[in-house]
């Protein structure tokens, strides 16, 4: 809509204009309750968005607005914002597209675990996606390996002379999410 000559100049009065546009999630579609924080004129207000993923915002004509989608950590929002100088027509494709973030990086843990003495600062060798590495147990036995999202990956007990390890390596494929108890339990050879 557009305000006539005749009216846009009224001493007292201003148009009405409708800003709007829909967030959604490129995996799974609108995202309803959304909260859409935005300022006009420097005031605050919030809203949320509905069954469809859409918002709507009434302001007057010259208005300066400025629309933040209001989102936790874990997700990125593109465009982070919408600023407005001076609205003067409605607008309906303020749209927010919102996605998770989604970790490069995985972590696999766990313990070298003996009866007596602890197991500290023995070397467990691993193999992620082919790529050969290797990382030490700490002061109480335990270890982790950062690896590659989706990484197929096979991790081998360390050798300690006069015991024995069960099991004696892990095999773990597409690894998605942080693996714990990865535990390689020692006991001794007589």
């Amino acid at each position: 809509m557009y305000c006539s000559d005749a009216f846009r100049y009224t001493r007292f009065s201003r148009c009405i204009f409708t800003l709007s546009g829909e967030v959604r999630n490129s995996f799974t579609g609108p995202v309803e309750d959304a909260t859409i924080e935005y300022f006009v004129n420097g005031e605050f207000f919030a809203i949320t968005t509905d069954v469809n993923g859409r918002y709507f915002i009434r302001v007057r004509e010259g208005d300066h607005v400025r629309i933040v989608p209001s989102f936790g950590l874990g997700v990125t929002v593109c465009p982070e914002r919408y600023v407005l100088c001076c609205v003067c027509s409605d607008r309906f494709d303020l749209d927010f597209i919102v996605n998770p973030v989604v970790p490069d990086m995985v972590r696999i843990s766990g313990a070298l675990i003996a009866a007596s003495p602890l197991i500290a600062n023995a070397t467990v060798n691993y193999t992620a996606n082919g790529v050969a590495g290797s990382t030490l147990s700490d002061a109480t036995g335990a270890y982790f390996i950062d690896v590659p999202l989706g990484a197929n990956v096979s991790i081998t007990a360390p050798t300690i002379p006069g015991f024995s390890a069960v099991p004696p390596n892990y095999d773990l494929m597409n690894v998605m999410v942080n693996t714990t108890g990865q535990d390689f339990t020692y006991t001794a050879v007589i």
